[in-house]
């Protein structure tokens, strides 16, 4: 997690193509949790059953259709243009924290601020969010990575 005070933060142009992968992908990151959620409601039910063979069908259309997604996503991933890094002096500027089990901790003072998140190699993963800080606070904010 990478947060840079506002006025010197470089200037973000989302790329439409990253941005349709990313889309993608979140739509197919939903699609596997109700699958596996459907799979572990067949887990339950008695398969000797005409129910259980019209869901598992169902099942297996989506099944399908998850697979198609799948595809569809990586090929919007290799389409879409690689980032750059940040420079070395914005990086030097920044608030950075590890995630860790999915969240991490900033200190920040006062003001407005980019949050966002970086790979290994510098490279922000999507457009940076915009916050303002207020004095004195102390504030929970949920920001899910795009894997």
């Amino acid at each position: 997690m990478l947060a840079l005070p506002a006025d010197r933060a470089p200037a973000t142009a989302e790329d439409p193509a990253r941005r349709a992968a990313d889309s993608i992908a979140a739509l197919y990151r939903a699609t596997r949790i109700a699958l596996n959620a459907h799979a572990d409601s067949l887990a339950r039910t008695d398969r000797r059953t005409s129910a259980y063979a019209a869901a598992y069908d169902s099942f297996a259309a989506s099944r399908a259709a998850a697979e198609r997604l799948r595809e569809t996503r990586d090929s919007a991933r290799r389409a879409a243009p690689a980032g750059k890094p940040l420079p070395d002096s914005v990086l030097r500027a920044s608030v950075r924290a590890p995630l860790t089990h999915g969240a991490a901790t900033l200190t920040l003072r006062e003001g407005e601020w980019r949050l966002g998140f970086i790979d290994a190699h510098g490279v922000l993963t999507r457009a940076p969010i915009t916050v303002t800080i207020k004095a004195k606070a102390h504030d929970t904010l949920v920001v899910r990575p795009t894997p």
